[in-house]
């Protein structure tokens, strides 16, 4: 056992310790207290070893800033606060900043289960100029921030997606307000702390950073509210599960195109998780295609596809194979 090694135990033996006095007197059932703590010890383990990885690599990563954002509170989930997080102005930059080599990942949000995609991280994707290395989930808890009370407020702030995420709340609570769209949550709350009968609504971590008071946790309209997220970059460890696969497909302009793109994949029985279009940019009515599946890309059957996609498609790119982080 070398030193680090000795460290780790050392520091688990005292989280055990720790919470047998936390549960000693609880009058929860202990089969149910024993998985909760192999849970806790899962979990910090995985954060010694990020911790452990980041510090020995120096990692320095990219978040649409500023502080406090839910992409800012992923990024302390996936590489911890040992690593150096830049804060960015948006998602946008933080494709150029990676792909320059200025940092070593970036964190961009993808889709919401709420509100569906997002289409700036869409349309970078789709320009190849970075690799997905990872994905990974973050539990969304919209807030509601203001210095004055509830009957006061006439401008709510907040980024599109949680105004999307949490439109029936605002509807029912705060009819008559105007409801304006910032570039990230953090922006919001900086908005509502300077101008005079304003909100924000943004995520509780808001609330480490600013001065201003919450006035109601999880106002989404749906319970279940997750935001997917995607490391992007150099390759990182603590990854686990099945691989999925991200490609770019542009199709050429002909009756049963897309057809055939679909049956290549189900004739070699590959599931498709996922398949969207965006403009393509360059001519009008034009689009490409964001395909994901499962599988990773050096599997026999999915070169086998990749291959007859080539006979007939425009043109092809594989936007990375990779595995859950969280």
């Amino acid at each position: 056992m070398n030193e680090l090694e000795s460290i780790d135990q050392e520091i688990m033996s005292l989280i055990r310790k720790r919470v047998e006095f936390l549960v000693k007197d609880s009058p929860v059932d202990h089969l149910v207290l024993s998985a909760k703590s192999e849970r806790v010890e899962k979990r910090i383990l995985k954060d010694l070893k990020i911790q452990e990885d980041t510090l020995k690599k120096n990692i320095s990563v990219g978040f649409l800033g500023p502080e406090g954002t839910f992409s800012h509170q992923m990024s302390l989930e996936i590489f911890s606060a040992a690593a150096e997080l830049i804060p960015l102005k948006s998602i946008d930059e933080v494709f150029i900043e990676v792909a320059k080599g200025n940092i070593n990942n970036g964190i961009v949000p993808i889709e919401n289960s709420i509100n569906g995609s997002i289409v700036h991280t869409l349309d970078m994707l789709m320009r190849n100029i970075v690799s997905i290395q990872a994905e990974a989930t973050l539990d969304i808890n919209h807030c509601i921030f203001s210095n004055y009370s509830s009957d006061k407020i006439i401008k709510i702030f907040s980024h599109s997606q949680p105004i999307g995420q949490c439109w029936q709340w605002l509807q029912k609570n705060y009819p008559k307000a105007d409801y304006i769209e910032t570039s990230s949550t953090t922006t919001a709350i900086q908005k509502a702390i300077a101008e005079p009968n304003s909100a924000a609504i943004a995520s509780k971590m808001s609330s480490d950073h600013y001065s201003i008071k919450l006035l109601k946790e999880n106002i989404q309209d749906l319970a279940i509210n997750q935001t997917r997220f995607l490391v992007i970059g150099e390759p990182i460890n603590q990854v686990k599960g099945e691989y999925k696969t991200s490609i770019s497909v542009t199709l050429k302009d002909r009756p049963g195109a897309l057809f055939e793109l679909l049956q290549a994949f189900q004739q070699e029985k590959i599931n498709l998780t996922r398949i969207e279009s965006r403009p393509n940019r360059v001519e009008a009515w034009c689009y490409n295609f964001l395909i994901d599946f499962e599988g990773d890309i050096k599997e026999s059957k999915i070169i086998k596809v990749m291959e007859k996609l080539n006979t007939f498609v425009f043109s092809v790119n594989v936007l990375g194979s990779y595995r859950k982080i969280i």
